[in-house]
Formats: structure tokens, C-alpha cells, sequence
């Protein structure tokens, strides 16, 4: 099989594994909710607020990918677009990896909470203590 031929076939078996993308603005509203814990996402799922929503969702799909020994988390929305972020090593949680726009974070109750622009972004955390165990 040529390569030509080899990458057509991954091509289309990549993209057969996909879902179908949704109305983002639509599909935001369908399911809002105030408050998202750990345990009501599920595997490679965050929930985010797009587009300067206040009100979050369980919508956005996030894939990890390491490169020259960094980990970067790349967040899809279900309009096709998407962000790809820097995990950093120092605490400081995630740094934007594409774009000029600065990633503002916060932790609260588990979640890591991100701010690009107008996109918000919902990741479950693991917080390290550095303090010894008794």
C-alpha cells in the first residue's frame, strides 16, 4: 500500500470516530448548569462556556499530547474550534500554547477554572501537597 494510499485510509478511519458538531450557541443553552463537580463528566470531557456564556456546559472534549517532553491538553468546542494548552510543571495549572491571548486560571473546589478571552474552561484538578504525610 502506498504512503499516499496509507494516510487516505487513517484519514477517513480518523473521521469516521467523529461526532457530527453541534450549533455551539445552541448547544451551550441545552445544557446549562451553575455548578460542575468532577464526577459529573466523564472521560476527555470539560465543561466550558463559550463565546462570553456565563452559564457552563459539559460540551467540550479535551485530548493530551506530549511533545519534546512537554504535556499540552488541546480543548475542542463543538463548533470545531478549538485551544491548545501547556500543562506547567510550576503549579500554576495550564498557559495558552497557540494565540497571543494570556490564560488567567483559578482553583476552586477541585475544578481549575480557565479564562481565555471570552472562552471559559472547566478542568478537573489534582491538587499536590507538598507538605509530608503524618
Amino acid at each position: 500500500m502506498s504512503t499516499r494510499t496509507s494516510s487516505l485510509l487513517l484519514l477517513a478511519l480518523a473521521l469516521a470516530g467523529c461526532k457530527p458538531a453541534q450549533d455551539g450557541a445552541a448547544a451551550v443553552m441545552d445544557e446549562p448548569r451553575e455548578e460542575v463537580k468532577k464526577e459529573d463528566l466523564g472521560p476527555n470531557q470539560i465543561a466550558c462556556a463559550l463565546d462570553g456564556l456565563e452559564v457552563f456546559a459539559d460540551i467540550c472534549s479535551v485530548q493530551q499530547s506530549k511533545q519534546d517532553g512537554t504535556l499540552y491538553l488541546v480543548v475542542r468546542h463543538p463548533d470545531g474550534g478549538f485551544r491548545r494548552f501547556e500543562v506547567l510543571t510550576d503549579g500554576h495549572g495550564l498557559a495558552t500554547a497557540d494565540g497571543s491571548e494570556v490564560a488567567e486560571t483559578m482553583l476552586d473546589d477541585g475544578m481549575l477554572e480557565v479564562a481565555v478571552g471570552e472562552d471559559h474552561y472547566l478542568f478537573p484538578a489534582t491538587i499536590k501537597s507538598d507538605a509530608p504525610s503524618p
